[in-house]
């Protein structure tokens, strides 16, 4: 769920945890993937940008 963007109020709810902090020390792996993807698409974006300007 959280791979695909639930909040994570919402993701501890629904797994019964009493406080979001126990989901997210339980599933910080799969927000350290978000971000790799985020930095990748960024990534992706400024080189695109650089290949306009040339």
């Amino acid at each position: 769920m959280i791979a695909q963007n639930v909040d994570v109020k919402t993701v501890s709810s629904r797994l019964g945890h009493s406080e979001t902090s126990t989901t997210m020390d339980i599933y910080a792996h799969a927000l350290q993937k978000q971000d790799e993807l985020a930095a990748e698409s960024l990534g992706e974006l400024f080189a695109l940008e650089a290949q306009k300007q040339c």
